[in-house]
């Protein structure tokens, strides 16, 4: 069931600025905009605020049209544009100001109007279809390219000591690799996902996927283990390049030297 509450707010947050001069509209984002059926009691707030030219630093500096529904418990500005907010409530908000001309140059997926002046050009709450997309489809080929390479330069990192940069290579940045190659494996279609958080939802889409990322991610004092795991699996399902592969087994074999001294 979608989380009321949070609809309830996201219209009082409408009607609030439909009364402030210069506010121009509210576009609700995500689970906030044309997904509500998603919302629930782990959800947040995600929507811009326009308003008129030469307005957008007084909504920011100003947040009364927050403040007047609910007490504040803590916020910040996260961005130039906006804020993480939380109300005392536990509602969580995550929002930006913006004025027209601003929008063309924002990237942002298709949200849900709640409130807007009808000077405000619908057209503009459109995402312009250049900015939307935040990465392109990869192929195979490309996607194990750069998991081998992460790892093989990952190993390297590792045995010159430098673990933290070594975990960001094999673990965080094969992640939205990974998330690309089992969409493929699978045969999975990307309908549904957050075209800006891949990771978002991942485990609806694909269950099999926790079992493998137990084994893929295993932190700080797991990173030659992750190395290893990722290695095997490609190798049982794809053909990578036998070169790199063997070169990463060196290294394999050096880390694991290397970690019983």
């Amino acid at each position: 069931m979608p989380n009321s509450r949070l609809i309830v707010r996201l219209e009082e947050i409408g009607s609030e600025l439909s009364g402030r001069p210069g506010a121009l509209g509210l576009l609700a984002l995500g689970s906030s905009g044309l997904d509500q059926e998603r919302l629930d009691a782990y959800s947040d707030l995600d929507f811009f605020v326009l308003v008129r030219p030469g307005h957008k630093d007084h909504f920011l500096e100003d947040l009364s049209w927050l403040t007047n529904l609910a007490p504040e418990g803590f916020y910040y500005r996260n961005t130039v544009d906006g804020f993480k907010f939380l109300f005392k409530d536990d509602v969580f908000c995550e929002f930006g100001v913006f004025e027209p001309q601003e929008l063309p140059n924002i990237p942002f997926a298709r949200g849900k109007v709640i409130w807007s002046h009808s000077h405000l050009e619908p057209a503009l709450l459109q995402p312009n279809p250049e900015r939307s997309r935040v990465e392109p489809s990869r192929d195979l080929n490309w996607i194990c390219g750069e998991i081998l390479c992460n790892i093989y330069m990952g190993l390297n990192r590792y045995l010159r000591g430098e673990k933290l940069s070594a975990l960001k290579l094999i673990q965080h940045h094969n992640t939205d690799r990974f998330l690309e190659c089992l969409l493929l494996h699978f045969h999975l279609t990307p309908e549904g996902r957050d075209p800006f958080s891949p990771d978002r939802r991942f485990e609806f889409l694909c269950p099999e996927s926790g079992a493998l990322f137990q084994n893929f991610f295993r932190g700080y004092d797991g990173i030659v283990a992750s190395a290893q795991a990722q290695l095997l699996w490609l190798e049982q399902r794809f053909q990578p390049s036998a070169f790199m592969c063997e070169k990463i087994r060196v290294k394999l074999d050096e880390a694991l030297e290397h970690k019983s001294n």
